[in-house]
């Protein structure tokens, strides 16, 4: 957000696990703003790279409790097994995520704030295939979903993603955007 001295409290890791062949990706949006919300996103980043291999149900309770005497944050955490070719996720708050080219839709989400108070989690999945585009996006980006045409997907994940960024990323809010194309 403008403002804020380049520190932002949404912020993403991908963690590669080539031992078993997945992906885990983790996507936090702090309440707040600034330095302090910058610095809680990247200790819940750190938390959650280290507990890479747990199940995700595991992760989230386990940063629950970690994150509790901060701000809060809500987040999307999924594993991608690539010999399954599945995508296995939970998503808490308003961090929506978007498979939007063979099949488009929208992820579903639960309400709840991590450090403050989780739902019952559910962890849902479903079935990757090349071509597959994911974008996992804040709430500092705004609603996008029925202005990608075949011409923004058809230029890769990079370019999908600078295009939401540079057309739908608000100036009074954080914002991210983390996508991902999953190739042959």
């Amino acid at each position: 957000m403008p403002g804020e001295g380049g520190f932002s409290g949404d912020a993403a890791r991908v963690v590669e696990d080539r031992e078993n062949n997945t992906v885990l990706l983790v996507v936090v949006d702090v309440l707040g703003h600034g330095k302090e919300a910058h610095k809680v996103a990247v200790n819940a980043l750190d938390f959650c790279e280290q507990r890479a291999r747990a199940p995700l149900p595991e992760i989230v309770h386990g940063l629950h409790h970690h994150v509790r005497k901060s701000v809060g944050l809500v987040l999307t955490l999924c594993r991608i097994d690539k010999e399954e070719s599945l995508l296995r996720y939970i998503s808490i708050g308003d961090v929506r995520m978007l498979l939007p080219k063979y099949e488009p839709m929208e992820c579903l989400r639960q309400a709840g704030v991590v450090g403050y108070q989780i739902p019952i989690l559910k962890e849902r999945s479903r079935s990757l295939v090349d071509g597959d585009m994911l974008l996992i996006c804040s709430d500092g980006v705004g609603d996008f979903a029925e202005n990608l045409c075949d011409k923004t997907l058809r230029g890769g994940a990079q370019s999908l993603g600078r295009f939401v960024m540079s057309n739908f990323a608000k100036d009074t809010d954080d914002a991210l955007c983390l996508t991902l194309e999953v190739l042959p």
